[in-house]
């Protein structure tokens, strides 16, 4: 190629873990330069920017620290859970992590949504729960009685199988009256469009919030005025980054992200 690096390249130097899962594929690797060729131009147009996993490495190979860091932390915590899954999921993981880095989303003010951090999302979640030990992950995309899947489906000590679906919620600067509402809507549609007709023994919603620091009030009193544990919805979770050291950054609970 000419001007246009191949973006298997990119991969190879900032996320090289990422790459080595999924491998040397040709065919995964040609068809995200062609899109990523056809989105590059377009990475930022007026109030519309492609917020991707590729546009990332393209500003990382630029020297873009945040996007060398951000970049570095999803490596780091894909091959974390690569560790730790039994080997007959390893081909639905890795079918996972291309999916996550193939994303291409158009965010705009109205629909703040990138889908890779969705999927991003999903991984930080099966790190956080299995970490404890007292979770193992059994399945990804674990089939239930209503013909719907759940995210996964993990096992405790005990052989009690649990199944997790993950809502992601991108929270938009509002009044509080209307973060509550934007929360409560979308926790209790994903509860019900999930586990419809299922009982719910053992089926839980885990929400992971994105939002900016000055919301935090706002949505840890919105939180608290929902009841959560009657749906059983897990408390909600959202990226505590530390901003020193993105490596050092985790998902938990929304107080985790008071500041000191």
């Amino acid at each position: 190629m000419s001007e246009i690096k191949l973006i298997s390249e990119f991969a190879k130097k900032h996320i090289p873990k990422i790459y080595n899962l999924i491998g040397e594929n040709e065919s995964f690797w040609k068809k995200l330069q062609s899109k990523f060729e056809k989105k590059i131009d377009l990475a930022k147009v007026d109030d519309v920017t492609e917020v991707s996993i590729p546009i990332l490495l393209g500003q990382a190979e630029l020297q873009n620290q945040i996007a060398l860091s951000f970049l570095s932390f999803i490596d780091e915590t894909c091959a974390d859970i690569s560790t730790k899954i039994p080997q007959n999921l390893n081909n639905k993981y890795v079918s996972s992590l291309r999916t996550m880095v193939s994303e291409f989303d158009p965010v705009t003010p109205e629909n703040p949504n990138p889908c890779y951090l969705n999927w991003f999302a999903e991984m930080l979640a099966i790190q956080k729960l299995i970490s404890d030990e007292n979770y193992e992950i059994e399945d990804f995309e674990s089939p239930m009685e209503n013909g719907k899947s759940a995210d996964f489906l993990l096992v405790d000590k005990n052989g009690s199988k649990l199944h997790i679906d993950v809502v992601n919620i991108h929270i938009k600067p509002d009044t509080p009256e209307l973060i509550n509402k934007q929360l409560e809507t979308k926790i209790l549609k994903k509860v019900k469009s999930k586990y419809a007709n299922v009982p719910s023994n053992g089926k839980y919603i885990l929400p992971v919030l994105w939002f900016d620091d000055e919301l935090i009030h706002n949505v840890l009193n919105a939180i608290r005025s929902i009841d959560l544990a009657s749906q059983n919805v897990i408390p909600p979770c959202t990226l505590c980054i530390n901003p020193d050291d993105f490596l050092k950054s985790f998902l938990s609970t929304v107080e985790s992200r008071i500041p000191n």
